[in-house]
C-alpha cells in the first residue's frame, strides 16, 4: 500500500463525534477499525475498510464481502497493537486515530505505553473529544492556535536542543527532561513552532 495514503483508525473507546470524524477523515482516507469499534461506526452509517481484532467486544461480524477481517487470538498483543503492527506491514506511515481514550483509565495507559513503542515509525495523530495529540519524532514543526490556548508539551525521551517559538513560555536550544516542565503553556500567537534534535515529545493542545 501507499505510505502516503492517510488511515483513519477507530478504537473501542470514548465514541467520537459526527463532526469530528468529518472535519478530519477525507472520504479517500483508509477506515480501519478494532472489533468493538465496529459497532458504533456502524450505526454512523461510516463505512469500514478493514476490521482488526481478536473478535470478542463486536456484537456480530460483517457480511459485507467489501471488508477486509483479520481475526487474531493472540493475547500477548492489544487490538491497537495488532493494528499498528498491520500498518507498518502494509507501510501505512499516516495515522490518524479516535477512541484511544478509552472508557477505563488502564486501557489509556497502554494505549499510550503502545503508540509510544511504534512512535519513532509511523506519524500518529490523536483525535479525543476535547484535545488534538500528536507524537513528534526529532524534527521541525509548525502548529497553528488560537492566542492563550493551551497546550503542552511532555517529554516521552528526553528531548535535546529543542527551541519552542510562538508560546507564552518559549525556549531556545534547551533541553526537556521527562517531567512536568513542558505543562500547561499557551500560545502568545496563531503559530507555534518546535525543533529539536533528539528524544521523542508528545504534543497535546486543547481544541474546545
Amino acid at each position: 500500500m501507499d505510505k502516503c495514503i492517510n488511515t483513519c483508525i477507530f478504537l473501542n473507546g470514548i465514541p467520537p463525534r459526527l463532526d469530528d470524524i468529518a472535519e478530519h477523515c477525507d472520504p479517500a482516507d483508509l477506515i480501519i477499525c478494532t472489533d468493538g469499534a465496529y459497532d458504533y461506526l456502524s450505526r454512523f452509517n461510516i463505512t469500514v475498510n478493514i476490521l482488526i481484532g481478536d473478535m470478542d467486544s463486536i456484537s456480530h461480524l460483517p457480511d459485507n464481502q467489501n471488508i477486509t477481517i483479520i481475526s487474531s487470538s493472540d493475547q500477548n498483543t492489544n487490538d491497537l497493537e495488532k493494528t499498528l503492527q498491520y500498518c507498518v506491514e502494509k507501510h501505512l506511515k499516516k495515522l490518524k486515530i479516535f477512541g484511544a481514550d478509552g472508557k477505563r483509565f488502564d486501557h489509556f495507559m497502554i494505549n499510550i505505553a503502545t503508540l509510544t513503542r511504534y512512535a519513532s515509525e509511523l506519524d500518529i495523530e490523536l483525535f479525543t473529544h476535547e484535545e488534538y495529540v500528536r507524537f513528534l519524532s526529532p524534527g521541525n514543526y509548525r502548529f497553528p492556535g488560537i492566542q492563550g490556548r493551551r497546550f503542552s508539551l511532555l517529554a516521552l525521551k528526553k528531548a535535546a536542543n529543542l527551541s519552542l517559538e510562538g508560546a507564552v513560555h518559549p525556549m531556545r536550544q534547551g533541553v526537556l527532561e521527562t517531567c512536568s516542565h513542558g505543562l500547561s503553556n499557551a500560545f502568545a500567537a496563531t503559530e507555534i513552532k518546535i525543533t529539536f534534535d533528539a528524544g521523542l515529545l508528545l504534543y497535546m493542545a486543547e481544541i474546545r
